[in-house]
This record gives C-alpha cells, structure tokens and sequence, in this order.
C-alpha cells in the first residue's frame, strides 16, 4: 500500500468518526461545528504529512462559516 493511501484512508476514518459521533450526540449545529474543529487539527497534520511524503504541498485553509452555513442549508432540507 502506497503511503498516500494510507494517509487518504486515516483522514476518512476521522472523518467518519466526527460525523458518527455528532450523529450519535444528535448535535445541534455548534456543537457538530465543535466536533469537526476538533478533528481539523489532526487532519491538517496528516494532510501535510502525506503530502510532503509524495512531494506535494496542500492548502490547508478551512473558512468555518462556510462549514457552518452548509449545515444550515442542509437542515432545511
């Protein structure tokens, strides 16, 4: 297995993990927004760990509030 694979794989488990723990809390909008900047950190390091293992660099710049009114949208759905 390719070390980019690896990394890609490990971002996605946390992923699902952040989306499966607000689901099970039944979270409300910050506290879902909480959850997920929880696991950004983390994910930011991965992201530029793998990268660098493949010789590429990563924007790692997330805007909260665009995270944010995505979950609006979606909860009025």
């Amino acid at each position: 297995m390719s070390d980019s694979y690896t990394y890609t794989t490990n971002v996605r488990e946390m992923l699902y993990r952040a989306c499966e723990l607000s689901m099970n809390l039944n979270a409300d909008t910050k506290t879902t927004i909480e959850i997920y900047s929880k696991f950004l950190d983390p994910i930011e390091k991965i992201t530029q760990t793998g990268a660098a293992a493949v010789g590429q660099k990563v924007n790692t710049e997330v805007s909260m509030t665009e995270i944010a009114g995505s979950f609006d949208t979606q909860a009025e759905s």
